[in-house]
């Protein structure tokens, strides 16, 4: 069986009752130790559950948040200016509900690994394969090259004048840099 199949028969008399249990009120009842177990399964669901074009969006959301993140970074000069703007874009894509593939990568195996396959049998590694990591990573992939990189391409010249500055401070020729 299942890892927490075989931690719980210390628990339980045999396989049987735990099943038994397990399928029937695990997440429903008023057992407050179990509640953290049943968010984690909870979460694997709805992760191995969703619509591909969901995961597609929340995962082109989540790129365009993390990618603002650093350049609220860069542009920010104080220490705890930069904390505070790496903070804001990542606390809006976790609250607005953007699946981010690492994250997912624990979450989905995590409720996995508790039994989430005993509460829906659509919590598997294959469900988790197609309906989350792949549409999320092509979701980051979309992300970038349609939500950041048309940014990028409108403030690149800015960037690029920094480092001709930078080099003509330090005593290098500027055509340098941009001829490669």
């Amino acid at each position: 069986g299942g890892a927490l199949e075989n931690n719980n028969k210390l628990f339980y008399e045999n396989s049987a009752a735990f099943q038994e249990h397990f399928a029937g009120t695990f997440c429903s009842e008023n057992n407050y130790a179990k509640a953290n177990i049943c968010k984690l399964i909870g979460a694997a669901r709805a992760k191995c559950t969703q619509h591909f074009g969901t995961a597609l969006i929340r995962g082109a959301g989540c790129n365009w948040m993390v990618c603002l993140a650093i350049w609220l970074q860069m542009i920010a000069t104080e220490p705890i200016s930069k904390f505070i703007m790496i903070w804001l874009p990542i606390e809006l894509f976790i609250s607005s509900g953007f699946d981010h593939l690492v994250v997912n990568e624990f979450l989905i195996p995590g409720g996995i690994i508790v039994g989430g396959s005993y509460i829906d049998s659509r919590v598997n590694f294959y469900n988790a394969f197609w309906n989350n990591f792949i549409p999320v990573t092509i979701g980051s992939v979309i992300g970038a090259w349609f939500l950041v990189f048309p940014f990028w391409l409108v403030n690149k010249d800015g960037w690029e004048a920094k480092l001709k500055r930078e080099a003509e401070a330090a005593g290098a020729p500027a055509e340098k840099l941009t001829e490669a």
